[in-house]
């Protein structure tokens, strides 16, 4: 091979990576939540992954960046994630409407293996 199409071969694979990490990143803007800006391959919350900030203490500087608005929309790595702030509206999400979120972000095992 030449070197040429060793740099090609190197610069296509950046970009369908660099694609793949922020694919989703206009998830929110598409649905008009506002929200902080994301970085490729961390989302919001690089700092939390690096151990520099407590998830709570992140979640509390972004619900106080966003005061008048009633939900926030985040990423967790390439994943959305949706804060609600309007007590009518976690409201209706618990009751009324819960069946409705299929994920709501709490693992479940099928098979349970019993300690010993």
């Amino acid at each position: 091979m030449e070197l040429f199409e060793i740099l090609c071969g190197i610069g296509v694979t950046i970009l369908a990576l660099y694609y793949y990490l922020t694919s989703t990143f206009d998830f929110w803007k598409i649905r008009g939540v506002r929200g902080p800006q994301p970085i490729p391959g961390f989302g919001n919350v690089k700092d939390v992954m690096f151990n520099k900030t407590f998830m709570g203490d992140y979640l509390t500087k972004v619900y106080n960046a966003y005061k008048s608005e009633q939900i926030i929309g985040i990423f967790n790595g390439r994943t959305p994630v949706l804060i609600v702030k309007d007590p009518e509206l976690i409201k209706n999400i618990l009751i009324k409407d819960f069946t409705l979120f299929a994920n709501r972000g709490l693992p479940t095992f099928k098979k349970v293996r019993m300690l010993k």
